[in-house]
């Protein structure tokens, strides 16, 4: 009988302490974190009673340690979370400090950087018949004719990077697109490379680009090693000789390190332009194909002299419309190689130019698909069944 006491009355004594036992808690000392776009680390202060962990919900860019621990309820703890350089527009990840059931968020949210240049999709190692606009700067968010944006469009798979060029006062050529014909406040063939320069960067703090600079990106296996080209296209002054002295100052560069087959032109429609060029080692040479930059279907020839080394680059809206002249499937039939530009939406290129495209893209005289939104062209084509050349 008196065993029978003691049990009763240690069975009380523990359904007392068991209705007297404190609940588990967990709180953070910040629910949401705003950081800049450099890696860094940050700590933060937990307060628990009993067992929690952190769900990391899927986190990619970000990592918190430790990832669990026990809490007394009286003293606090730490954890540190650590994220990863944002080299691309702002992002947010909320992560979980969960104790049971209960489930306390933290929200990290960290500033695009200085420049946004989103990733890529990872696409085999060849190219698409796909050439982006200054880069893909509109998609990238990289500065338009930047060596950022060269690489951008070597990782994205881009048969071609579109650059524009203009001649300086030192006979070089400065790829830039010049806003109401100047550069920096200045008129391009009236300054030297320095001086325009000196007078700003580009928003990525990159100098203005000289065309030797992008040779030495495309020359460089590791940053090319799909051999990307480039397409210059030369703007057409009210001066044409400072158009001659543009091509003529690229076309130097291109030589001095032999280049040729990285490097395409892209010239206005304008018969005297065209006489001009046949003067130039350009033409003389043909070392490089040409682009003969139409905003209508002109034709199914091209000007004398450059019936080898050229083909047609024509506006979608043009060579689509019910009264073009001339169709895509006229120029391919005449074997007369053929691009199409449409530097439009992304709803503009990636559906209506895309899929008016389908039926020839794999013709070998269709040359590619000019546009801002490379990686989005990219895969619509992918999606299509289309792969790399």
């Amino acid at each position: 009988m008196k065993t029978r006491h003691i049990a009763i009355a240690l069975l009380t004594f523990l359904a007392v302490l068991s209705c007297n036992k404190e609940p588990d808690f967990v709180s953070v000392e910040e629910s949401r974190l705003t950081l800049d776009a450099h890696s860094q680390t940050v700590t933060q202060h937990i307060l628990s009673r009993g067992e929690w962990h952190i769900d990391l919900n899927g986190a990619v860019w970000l990592r918190v340690t430790p990832g669990s621990g026990v809490g007394d309820g009286i003293h606090y703890q730490t954890f540190e979370i650590s994220v990863d350089e944002n080299p691309g527009g702002s992002r947010e990840q909320t992560v979980y400090v969960c104790q049971g059931s209960i489930r306390c968020p933290v929200t990290v949210h960290q500033n695009r950087g200085e420049v946004a240049v989103e990733e890529p999709v990872v696409l085999p190692s060849a190219f698409f018949k796909v050439v982006s606009h200054r880069g893909g700067y509109l998609e990238s968010g990289a500065p338009e004719n930047s060596i950022q944006g060269l690489s951008y469009s070597e990782r994205t798979g881009c048969y071609a990077a579109e650059c524009d060029i203009v001649s300086t006062r030192d006979g070089k050529a400065l790829v830039c697109h010049p806003v109401d014909s100047k550069v920096n406040g200045f008129i391009p063939y009236e300054k030297t490379v320095g001086e325009i320069r000196a007078a700003g960067k580009l928003k990525n703090g990159e100098d203005i680009p000289i065309m030797e600079d992008f040779l030495d990106f495309l020359c460089d296996p590791a940053k090319n090693p799909d051999g990307m080209k480039i397409w210059i296209d030369t703007k057409a002054w009210k001066d044409l000789s400072y158009t001659i002295a543009a091509i003529n100052a690229a076309y130097a560069a291109i030589k001095e390190r032999n280049a040729y087959g990285l490097c395409e032109f892209i010239i206005p429609q304008n018969e005297t332009l065209f006489s001009l060029v046949r003067e130039t080692d350009l033409f003389k040479e043909k070392r490089c194909n040409v682009g003969f930059m139409a905003s209508e279907p002109a034709g199914l020839l091209n000007p004398v002299g450059f019936e080898t080394m050229m083909w047609h680059q024509v506006k979608f809206s043009a060579i689509f419309s019910e009264t073009a002249p001339y169709a895509p499937v006229d120029y391919l039939k005449a074997g007369v190689p053929l691009s199409i530009w449409c530097c439009g939406t992304p709803d503009s290129e990636n559906t209506s130019l895309i899929q008016k495209s389908f039926p020839y893209y794999r013709n070998k005289n269709f040359k590619a698909l000019f546009v801002n939104y490379p990686q989005a062209a990219i895969t619509k084509l992918k999606a299509a069944g289309i792969s790399s050349d």
